[in-house]
């Protein structure tokens, strides 16, 4: 299960969601992409990321690959890595 942490946000035709798992060990966030306008009960083919060394689950490489195939029909989401956004503390 997930707890969506902020409203959904939409900007250039693409809608943000962040989320982390409904666990109380696991403290990953994650970001959840899709075309805007699309409701969460609409099943979608879902590309899972995992970001670079240097960027974040909402970096430059994460927001080009969720232009490329959100209007095409699919979610893209992608998690924090090991000592990334809220697993560094």
């Amino acid at each position: 299960m997930l707890h969506w942490t902020a409203p959904a946000h939409t900007e250039n035709g693409l809608c943000r969601r962040i989320f982390r798992p409904l666990h109380e060990t696991i403290r990953a966030t994650g970001v959840l992409y899709e075309a805007a306008g699309l409701s969460l009960s609409e099943a979608l083919p879902v590309i899972c990321m995992q970001h670079g060394g240097s960027s974040s689950k909402m970096g430059q490489d994460v927001l080009d690959v969720a232009q490329a195939f959100c209007p095409r029909g699919c979610r893209v989401l992608a998690i924090d890595g090991p000592v990334h956004g809220a697993r560094c503390d």
